[in-house]
């Protein structure tokens, strides 16, 4: 299990050669050709795009092992740009599982796809629940958008929810109570359990958003707009659902945004709309409700760690940003930014992800005596900020005029291996914009001796036989190189650290 880790900020320089230094960034995926890494795995024909976006939602398992995402990518001959693709790998490895020339014969009458969801998910065994739009359906009946998953294992689709199929247990004014053609899973944790949103229920106008349990599907949605929420002296109804929504890794916690509406005239100013977060079917924060002591006017995101801790983002009534544990206070707009520069302090929190161990990983907007800045912070470490210098190329040198642009909310997530993984946009030193990176961020200081794995100042007998049995044992310790892989490239990395001693 990780430890809880703290420390200082380490600055970015060349990388050391057993790992990179703490807030490192690795480019593993870059659209711009002058990273060496364009390429989209397994596809000779295809390059990821630039200068516009190429990356899309990135997901993470809830273990950290795995991870997902939806990209662009232009074919290498110029003939055609913005094809859909699913990459998904672990560490550094990547392998592109479906793209949008691909055929579509695990699905019966379609001869192809339109598009897939930026909203996709990845379970701790390796499978990859994602939405799609299929040729040769119609939108009408939405039978050609639905949810599937694939299994790297077997390398084999399975279709799980077609937009034609009756949704379960939803109400119904009118229309025939399929699931419509707006189907996205919203999270996805351990290996079968999934929140998914359906944003276009065809069972009436007034009820036509609903979130089921799955897979498989629950008997019922959890949440469905139009339907009362709890007995009042007024009416209480679900008046919105938003698509921000979390899991607990067994599955049986979830949380949900959403609004509330009161009396049987909502267009009364008395009565107007509430943001609300649900959790496991209770309304645990409703806007009106006071958290340390400053009562809430806005909740913008939900996440939960794997133990069901869950997490939220709000916005307080005199505008304030705030984020809390539970309905506990523990990050507003005014704070001293944790790890960051002197008289740094919060401007907006954009995401808060915490975990069974303790570790918090945000991503906060801050402002300071050398001006406005946005930062990735884990714990009381200051991983990267905006501005900081990437080495696009991997050569370990600042020489590819790129610098961090912006991080792209939501889309990072800590791993197993104690690297942060994230989705960045990128720019030159002139501010023009390179496109964007998938990456990971390494969370500890690199050691200063590599060679010296037992820790004891000496390079010796001690310390090779030590890397023997870690590599013989496949300890992560012993992937030297940090590709993911142990192998013989890590064996004979390490003879040439051992060589050269302290």
């Amino acid at each position: 299990m990780r430890m809880q880790r703290f420390g200082a900020v380490c600055a970015a320089g060349v990388v050391a050669a057993a790992g990179l230094a703490q807030g490192q960034v690795e480019v593993i995926y870059a659209g711009d050709p002058e990273s060496g890494k364009a390429a989209v795995p397994d596809r000779p024909d295809l390059v990821f795009r630039a200068p516009l976006a190429s990356f899309q939602r990135l997901a993470g398992s809830s273990n950290g092992a795995n991870w997902a995402f939806k990209a662009f990518a232009d074919k290498t001959d110029g003939s055609e740009t913005g094809i859909d693709i699913l990459v998904t790998g672990s560490g550094v490895n990547g392998q592109t599982f479906i793209a949008e020339d691909d055929s579509a014969d695990f699905l019966p009458n379609f001869t192809g796809w339109d598009f897939f969801d930026s909203d996709i998910g990845v379970a701790n065994d390796g499978r990859v629940y994602f939405g799609y739009r299929a040729q040769g359906g119609t939108v009408t009946n939405a039978n050609n958008e639905g949810l599937a998953v694939y299994n790297p294992t077997t390398n084999e689709f399975t279709d799980l929810v077609n937009g034609a199929d009756i949704a379960p247990g939803a109400m119904i004014s009118s229309g025939n109570g399929n699931f419509g053609n707006s189907l996205r899973v919203t999270a996805v944790t351990g290996n079968d359990n999934a929140i998914v949103y359906a944003g276009n229920l065809s069972v009436g106008f007034n009820l036509n958003r609903g979130v089921w349990l799955g897979f498989p599907l629950s008997s019922q949605p959890i949440l469905q707009i139009g339907t009362e929420v709890g007995p009042n002296d007024f009416l209480r109804t679900i008046r919105a659902i938003g698509n921000s929504s979390a899991l607990s890794a067994d599955g049986t916690a979830w949380a949900h945004l959403g609004a509330i509406r009161f009396g049987e005239h909502p267009g009364d100013p008395a009565f107007q709309p509430r943001d609300v977060v649900y959790v496991t079917g209770n309304i645990e924060i409703e806007a009106g409700d006071l958290i340390g002591g400053q009562p809430v006017d806005a909740l913008n995101a939900v996440s939960m760690s794997d133990n069901g801790t869950w997490f939220v983002i709000g916005r307080f009534e005199n505008g304030d940003s705030f984020a809390s544990q539970g309905t506990n206070l523990i990050l507003r707009s005014g704070d001293t930014v944790p790890g960051g520069a002197t008289g740094e302090v919060v401007d907006t929190i954009s995401v808060i992800k915490g975990y069974d161990n303790g570790d918090r990983l945000w991503i906060l907007n801050t402002t300071g005596p050398d001006g406005d800045s946005r930062v990735v912070v884990l714990n009381d470490t200051v991983l990267a900020r905006q501005g900081d210098p990437v080495d696009l190329n991997g050569n370990g040198q600042f020489d590819n005029d790129t610098f961090i642009r912006a991080f792209n909310t939501n889309n990072l997530f800590l791993g197993a291996d104690d690297f942060v993984y994230a989705i960045i946009n990128i720019e030159a030193g002139d501010g023009s914009n390179r496109g964007n990176a998938f990456v990971r961020m390494a969370t500890d200081p690199a050691p200063t001796c590599p060679a010296d794995l037992n820790g004891d100042g000496v390079v010796d007998a001690d310390d090779f036989f030590l890397f023997l049995q870690l590599f013989a044992d496949g300890d992560p310790r012993a992937d030297i190189n940090n590709d993911g892989v142990i192998d013989a490239d890590d064996f004979f990395e390490y003879l040439n650290l051992f060589a050269q001693g302290c």
